[in-house]
């Protein structure tokens, strides 16, 4: 996982299950957790706070994290894909079936309207409290989590591998040009 600071002076790099802030001039700060970091995914440099996946005594858990206090604080323990939190604050995250949810009272709440819309990508962008990501049909797709509404913005074309940032005006998206992949055999004798 790699996030930039709000400013584009810095990033945020989960290498090798530790965090550390690489700022464009070369230096570098690490953030030592207690538990190793799988994936880092959102960074809120303003607040100096992270959403990372980790692992405590095998079980796999999506924490925040305060970069400056060293505070850990449990989200939940379901198994995410991936995971972000909304403008107003809101966790949502995308489970190894591509279905949405989001922490409720007391159990964690399936977003119905987005029940088949996971598609092929694990990560998805939240901007403006609304979820944006790509079905298997290859449509991009909103859902405003302030007033419910599911819509279709359009359709891309196949090969996009995942919706990588949006604005009002334009999409990022990251796209398989091409794959290579070897097989090799190793074999030893005596």
């Amino acid at each position: 996982g790699i996030d930039w600071a709000a400013d584009g002076k810095s990033l945020l790099v989960n290498a090798n299950n530790v965090l550390t802030q690489v700022f464009l001039d070369t230096q570098q700060k690490t953030y030592p957790l207690e538990h190793p970091v799988l994936v880092l995914f959102q960074w809120d440099s303003k607040n100096n706070t992270t959403i990372l996946l980790i692992r405590v005594k095998g079980v796999l858990k999506i924490v925040e994290y305060h970069l400056d206090t060293k505070e850990l604080n449990e989200l939940t323990d379901q198994k995410a894909l991936w995971a972000l939190r909304s403008d107003d604050g809101r966790l949502i995250y995308k489970d190894h079936l591509k279905q949405f949810w989001q922490p409720g009272p007391v159990e964690p709440q399936l977003i119905k309207p987005l029940k088949q819309q996971g598609g092929k990508a694990k990560s998805f962008i939240i901007n403006d409290n609304i979820i944006y990501d790509i079905n298997d049909e290859n449509q991009l797709w909103s859902y405003d989590l302030n007033s419910n509404t599911f819509e279709i913005l359009g359709e891309v074309r196949s090969g996009v591998d995942n919706l990588s940032d949006i604005n009002k005006e334009q999409l990022l998206l990251t796209v398989q040009i091409s794959a290579k992949k070897e097989v090799v055999e190793l074999t030893t004798s005596e």
